[in-house]
């Protein structure tokens, strides 16, 4: 296997604006914490509708792992729930022979099925229902080198898009049946395999993602920015090497220098559904909306958000369902701290430490996670669940409120 492509994250950014002053901060309503014995936590998914507590001992979350900072040795994929005492409880634990990279849920079976990509192009499918500790499959077509990101299409459960190494996105149908296939699964092969836009290189496309919008269109980070693709254009080709020809995608350079680490789309409650949010090794976050880049008027950056000293490892956007309530970002950094933003407001509200290394992990969760142990009619509201992991291995829940 060969190591992952370790971007320039550890090195501060110099020249950056001040820290954004801080909005009224959240909260800290309680905090539980879960280490992942031996491995670096890689990426972290809170299951939808997990935290409907009328279940039995619901999974709440995964986490993908891997010893050595993901550069060798294995990896895990690690299932939690929350005890009756609010505490993070490992549920089950998958052992890989290479580091996992991502991890997602299956939005078609909430709370049971996942897809983990990691070391030797692989992904896999893991299914919290089968009594063994063995991947559900093991997808044929590997990315060459390492895959590095996993997403279900919200839209069209069938779809998962994978992005790796080798620059390529890589799209496929679970659940077609074919020769070949593991109990109901398919181990298809791609459907298509996208690469950058013509006369760009092929550098590693750190995470893709589907748009919440429709359930055609996707996006993946390329080299400074991102890159749009609409599968309704680009099936499967001839091209050398297997790539489909790519003579439409969209293209926008979010940040000036290093590389566009990760991506995250605005919430569909919030109605802007062409707008999308950055993180780099610039330590910045970069919010676009593509319709000007395909209007042609420049990069489609609308605003950046300053906060993070190094590079920011991942980004997530949160709409929460509650009338009112405010669109929520949060974003890990290789400065080893967690920052909540305002998205209306475009501020920070929240700067916490959350390790003593690199973070590489996030995401957000509706109130009432640890919520066995809310007392109703508290002076404090809680508005959002958040879980960071990193390169310590240690995983934090913490419930803010205001």
């Amino acid at each position: 296997m060969s190591a992952p492509t370790m971007p320039a994250a550890a090195a501060s950014a110099p020249g950056l604006a001040p820290a954004a002053p801080l909005a009224p901060p959240f909260s800290c309503l309680r905090e539980t914490t879960s280490p992942l014995e031996g491995h670096s936590a890689l990426s972290i998914a809170i299951a939808p509708g997990a935290m409907d507590l009328s279940r039995d001992a619901p999974a709440l979350l995964c986490v993908a792992g891997g010893e050595h900072y993901g550069i060798s040795g294995g990896g895990s994929l690690t299932v939690f729930g929350v005890s009756d005492q609010g505490r993070l409880a490992p549920m089950r634990r998958y052992a890989t022979p290479f580091p996992l990279f991502d991890c997602s849920w299956s939005p078609l079976q909430s709370g049971s099925l996942i897809s983990a990509s990691g070391g030797h192009g692989t992904t896999l499918l893991f299914s919290t229902h089968e009594s063994d500790d063995r991947p559900t499959l093991i997808f044929a077509e590997p990315h060459d080198g390492d895959a590095l990101s996993t997403r279900w299409n919200t839209l069209n459960a069938e779809l998962l898009i994978t992005s790796g190494s080798d620059g390529f996105v890589k799209m496929r149908n679970v659940f077609r049946p074919e020769a070949g296939a593991v109990g109901r699964f398919a181990a298809s092969q791609a459907l298509a395999t996208m690469a950058a836009p013509p006369g760009r290189a092929l550098p590693p496309v750190y995470s893709a993602l589907w748009s919440p919008a429709s359930p055609f269109i996707f996006a993946g980070t390329i080299g400074t920015g991102i890159a749009l693709w609409d599968t309704r254009v680009h099936g499967r080709s001839a091209s050398p090497g297997g790539a489909d020809v790519q003579n439409e995608v969209l293209f926008a350079a979010t940040h000036a220098s290093g590389e566009c680490l990760d991506l995250a789309w605005a919430p569909p409650a919030k109605g802007l559904p062409t707008v999308c949010c950055t993180a780099g090794t610039d330590a910045t976050l970069s919010i676009m909306d593509w319709k000007y880049v395909s209007a042609g008027n420049g990069p489609g950056v609308v605003t950046r958000l300053f906060g993070h000293s190094r590079a920011i490892k991942r980004v997530v956007w949160w709409g929460p369902t509650a009338p009112g309530a405010t669109d929520l970002i949060g974003s890990a950094s290789y400065d080893a701290t967690v920052t909540i933003w305002d998205a209306d407001r475009q501020i920070a509200i929240d700067r916490y430490s959350a390790g003593r290394e690199p973070l590489a992990a996030i995401d957000f969760g509706p109130p009432g996670a640890l919520g066995r142990l809310k007392v109703a009619g508290g002076p404090l509201c809680p508005e959002v669940t958040v879980v960071s992991g990193g390169f310590d291995g240690v995983v934090t829940m913490r419930e803010l409120g205001r």
